[in-house]
């Protein structure tokens, strides 16, 4: 029910002039103690001052945790995207060896190898990326059409961070990077004569 002050006096049995309570929203939520210690400091002692953060602290425990849990999934995940693309080019170092000791054998440089598989780690990462995030988003827009309320909008609105995106495109892209720095110091230490005479 909504209600003037003093209708609301009256159903309930105040005096003009006379509330139970005041309340109040903060621009940034997560700020609520703080204006509340602001606003014990300057109202007297007979007023009470809450907050909805000391009101709900299992709830935000509960947030935390799971700010934490979700924070170590995608460490996790990152680690093992990172040894799989390390171990697939560290195969790929095998089954071309044969060709790179040719190659060594013809003039070119350590550098030069190494390089290859460089680059072609930089190249799925960006494939990864751009395939990661189309398919995020995707997800997340089929999600806000299949999740509807009632009155058919979204359970869950759909928010994209364009900042977040970015920063996730370029980490997958340097951990694709750093993955292929083991195959290719490898790579470097193949002798030519050595993998020739071997097959």
């Amino acid at each position: 029910m909504i209600s003037d002050l003093k209708l609301a006096q009256e159903v309930y049995g105040y005096g003009s002039g006379t509330a139970s309570s005041i309340e109040m929203q903060a621009l940034d939520p997560f700020l609520a103690d703080a204006i509340a210690s602001e606003l014990k400091a300057v109202l007297p002692d007979t007023l009470k001052v809450t907050d909805w953060k000391s009101q709900n602290e299992q709830l935000l425990s509960g947030l935390n945790g799971q700010s934490i849990s979700s924070l170590m999934i995608q460490i996790f995940v990152l680690f093992s995207v990172v040894l799989g693309i390390a171990s697939v080019l560290a195969i790929t170092v095998l089954q071309k060896s044969k060709q790179l000791g040719i190659l060594k054998a013809m003039g070119i440089r350590n550098r030069d190898a190494s390089l290859v598989f460089l680059i072609e780690g930089f190249l799925l990462g960006i494939a990864g990326a751009v395939l990661g995030i189309a398919l995020g988003l995707g997800l997340a827009f089929s999600f806000t059409k299949f999740a509807l309320n009632p009155d058919g909008t979204p359970v869950i609105a759909l928010f994209i961070d364009g900042g977040f995106i970015l920063l996730s495109a370029v980490i997958a892209v340097i951990a694709a990077t750093l993955a292929s720095l083991i195959p290719a110091r490898r790579s470097a230490r193949l002798d030519p004569m050595e993998v020739i005479r071997n097959g």
